[in-house]
């Protein structure tokens, strides 16, 4: 009699039965790398671009471009195209935060030029609107470059956006973080508190190298050439720590990472990672 070899039916439903369960493990590990190199990519790519704007500005990259960019800010008085003369220069840029294509959250920096007068006629801080079109004797008695550069009226340029940066893979900039303890993005206030922003001004000192970072939260609409609110641009208010925590949803997981701006002189006070706990944050500032 010839004997017949083969699988049983029972061994045939183990094979099965454990080849499946290989798989679901294999495609659950591939799914969760894949979540966390599409969002460490995310972050990266803005930590790349907020520190090229420091960079940017530090180098006194700039534009040359038509007669709508320029220092004038309505009223009586020449506008002046910015790098056309010693007075009217561009002194930095400014990152607004926007949620675009439906996203409820920031999802999008829109750049814009900064541009001022090198020697407005201010001894003290002007009001919003009180900026004058045309420089003037430079008599700023405040030899502090963070308490003066508020008197050299820096605008806005609106109508003319610089540049732009789309958050990658989906993520965004929800709204509140650490369980609902922060508001997202946030400044670190010298008072300890920490407040939402929507916009980041990064200023060249006109009379110094120094290069100051004010965030704040301004619900004004862009209106062409707008002055910045001179009460964002006091002394207090610069080189605070800035936080940005960015999840994505993606395989139906939630994931986190942060971007960070640290107070000082260097573009590589910009900084990214996966969330941490608190005390290995930079600055303290959880997520």
């Amino acid at each position: 009699m010839v004997r017949q070899s083969g699988f049983t039916i029972i061994e045939v439903l183990l094979f099965l039965a454990v080849s499946g369960l290989l798989f679901m493990i294999a495609a659950s590990s591939l799914n969760a790398t894949i979540r966390n190199t599409r969002l460490t990519d995310a972050t990266n790519g803005l930590e790349n671009f907020v520190s090229q704007q420091y960079s940017d500005v530090r180098s006194g990259v700039s534009f040359r471009s038509d007669a709508a960019q320029t220092c004038g800010v309505g009223g009586a008085g020449a506008a002046e195209l910015p790098g056309a003369s010693d007075d009217c220069i561009v002194v930095g840029r400014l990152l607004d935060f926007v949620a675009t294509g439906g996203s409820a959250d920031p999802n999008a920096i829109n750049v814009y030029s900064i541009v001022a007068n090198r020697c407005p006629q201010n001894t003290v801080q002007p009001t919003e609107n009180g900026c004058p079109n045309a420089p003037g004797v430079c008599a700023n008695t405040d030899s502090s470059d963070a308490g003066k550069i508020a008197t050299y009226c820096p605008r806005v340029l609106w109508a003319n956006q610089l540049d732009s940066y789309n958050f990658q893979w989906g993520v965004s900039l929800p709204p509140n973080v650490a369980g609902g303890t922060f508001q997202n993005p946030r400044v670190a206030q010298v008072d300890g508190s920490q407040p939402r922003i929507n916009r980041l001004a990064i200023i060249h000192s006109p009379t110094s190298e120094r290069i100051y970072t004010y965030a704040f939260n301004d619900p004004a609409t862009p209106t062409n050439t707008q002055v910045i609110d001179r009460t964002k641009l006091v002394r207090n208010t610069a080189d605070r720590n800035v936080m940005m925590c960015i999840s994505g949803m993606e395989f139906g997981a939630t994931l986190s990472h942060f971007v960070s701006i640290e107070a000082g002189q260097s573009s590589d006070l910009v900084t990214s990672g996966a969330v941490r706990p608190v005390a290995q944050m930079p600055g303290g500032m959880a997520c």
